[in-house]
């Protein structure tokens, strides 16, 4: 099942045969159209219905590609995990330009009090 969020501003529909996973108050305003499906929240699409939602509404769906997108968004697993890799590549490339900024600046601290405490003086 994917989290799918209606983007139409009139709102839109989803026809059977469809899965769907809906809040309490959700399922109450479409009883008429919906018939229990498997597990705890889960409906099915009754007969050859639709079932109506306002903009903004989210709800999960077995199959969303059925849906039209452009009236329906949702993340698609691809995405979602190279939006995941790009952060992580960029976290790790900042904290490697942390660590050799410090490390530059502590040689150069190093070299500094090297060259003040033995370079004027020679015995």
């Amino acid at each position: 099942m994917k989290k799918v969020t209606v983007i139409a501003p009139t709102g839109a529909g989803v026809s059977a045969p469809a899965q769907l996973k809906l809040t309490a108050e959700q399922a109450k305003r479409r009883a008429h159209l919906l018939k229990p499906g498997k597990g705890k929240g889960s409906y099915e699409v009754a007969g050859s219905g639709s079932v109506m939602f306002k903009c903004g509404e989210t709800f999960q769906i077995d199959q969303p590609d059925r849906l039209s997108r452009a009236l329906f968004d949702w993340e698609e697993p691809k995405k979602k995990a190279a939006a995941k890799k790009a952060v992580d590549a960029d976290a790790a490339a900042k904290a490697k330009a942390a660590a050799e900024a410090e490390a530059k600046k502590k040689a150069d601290a190093e070299a500094a009090a090297n060259a003040a405490s033995g370079g004027g003086s020679s015995s």
